[in-house]
């Protein structure tokens, strides 16, 4: 998991993660556990989860 600072104003952090083919099936768990403990447990409340949340291309075109 990469938390870092956004580039977009709109945002208070960006968030990548990802997982080995073996572990797909827990994708949805793992974003679901870590948009919570991002918002809960730290002070971000406007998190952009690029390629999720947000298309490739879209993220792309507002940070450019």
């Amino acid at each position: 998991v990469y938390i870092d600072p956004c580039k977009v104003e709109k945002f208070d952090c960006e968030v990548y993660f990802w997982l080995t083919d073996d572990f797909l099936e827990f994708d949805s768990q793992l974003y679901q556990t870590i948009s919570k403990w991002l918002t809960n447990s730290w002070p971000f409340s406007r998190i952009a989860f690029p390629g999720r949340e947000i298309s490739w291309e879209k993220w792309n075109s507002i940070t450019e």
